[in-house]
């Protein structure tokens, strides 16, 4: 009977994935970039990119450097939302947060041209990555718990009374 099933039929299909891939990164970028936007108001950092792609300004002796380390975590929190709303399989959130942490480490890599060797953005960057991993899940395991109204099923159903 399974194999002429299609509930919850999946196909690998490369261009959405990686659609989702790069749309989770750019929502992630920008929730960072807004986050130190709204931060530099209160400390007046300078907004540039390095901000984000340089493990150095993750600093716990600075209030730049606070800022940046609070905006990397904001950013694993903020990324929720498009795990829920794109992604939408719980099983699939944890793999798109590795990913997500994984692209971003190679992208500060790329741009530092050496690996991080700060303590605190490693920190700083696990525990977004954990947040958005264990966050993304739940919510995604809530939605797909969400009841399914079949109205053509339900005489009573309000709708079904007013035609």
């Amino acid at each position: 009977m399974t194999e002429y099933s299609t509930f919850r039929k999946t196909t690998w299909d490369p261009v959405i994935i990686l659609t989702q891939i790069a749309t989770v990164q750019c929502f992630g970028y920008s929730t960072f970039s807004v986050s130190m936007a709204i931060l530099s108001l209160f400390s007046n950092v300078p907004l540039t990119p390095r901000l984000l792609f340089d493990a150095r300004m993750a600093r716990s002796d600075t209030v730049e450097g606070w800022a940046v380390s609070l905006a990397l975590v904001s950013m694993g929190l903020a990324n929720i939302a498009p795990l829920v709303y794109m992604v939408e399989r719980s099983r699939l959130c944890i793999d798109f947060a590795v990913t997500f942490t994984a692209v971003h480490v190679i992208l500060v890599w790329w741009h530092m041209g050496a690996p991080p060797t700060s303590l605190l953005w490693w920190l700083c960057v696990a525990v977004s990555g954990f947040l958005m991993a264990v966050g993304g899940r739940a919510a995604c395991l809530r939605r797909e718990m969400l009841p399914i109204a079949i109205r053509s099923f339900m005489p009573n159903h309000p709708v079904e009374r007013q035609q």
